[in-house]
């Protein structure tokens, strides 16, 4: 039975500046200077040379969850970028420019961390939350977020009145 569709029926379309327009301008921006895989690969860079002095392959893939032949390709992509110098059967270093990224990336990845902490989240949440979201923040939200988890460290009664509203 064919029967015609109500006006209550049919799709309505979404309202100028609706959630559509909003995609569009987010992925209409442009591609991130980096990708989120890159600055993945700076950060454990960065943590291994801190930690251990070097950085091997092997040691970042294991860090990653992924095959040597990933890591050395994604390694040489990140040298002919300029982030890190390779060569073959030897460390990673990072230059100038993968240090002072892996920097940027620790300060995302801290204010992050303290900002959920802050709302009460486990260590295991925190860690993981932070990995899934540091990558994606606009430097003025991360700014803003930094801004209210130095209020809230410096004004505790405002905080706890905030938690308990």
């Amino acid at each position: 039975m064919n029967r015609r569709r109500s006006a209550r029926d049919r799709p309505r379309a979404a309202p100028s500046g609706g959630r559509l327009a909003a995609l569009k301008r987010a992925h209409a921006a442009g591609p991130a200077p980096h990708t989120p895989r890159t600055e993945d690969y700076t950060e454990v860079i960065y943590e291994l040379i801190s930690a251990k002095g070097y950085a091997r392959i092997v040691d970042i893939g294991g860090h990653l969850a992924v095959g040597s032949p990933t890591v050395t390709k994604t390694i040489q992509r990140m040298h002919e970028e300029g982030l890190v110098h390779y060569e073959r059967y030897r460390g990673v270093v990072l230059t100038d420019r993968g240090v002072r990224l892996a920097r940027d990336i620790k300060r995302r990845h801290d204010v992050v961390a303290a900002f959920l902490r802050r709302m009460g989240l486990d260590e295991a949440t925190v860690h993981r939350d932070t990995e899934g979201v540091e990558h994606h923040l606009a430097p003025e939200t991360l700014d803003r977020i930094a801004r209210l988890v130095a209020y809230a460290d410096a004004h505790p009664e405002w905080w706890d009145r905030f938690r308990t509203t």
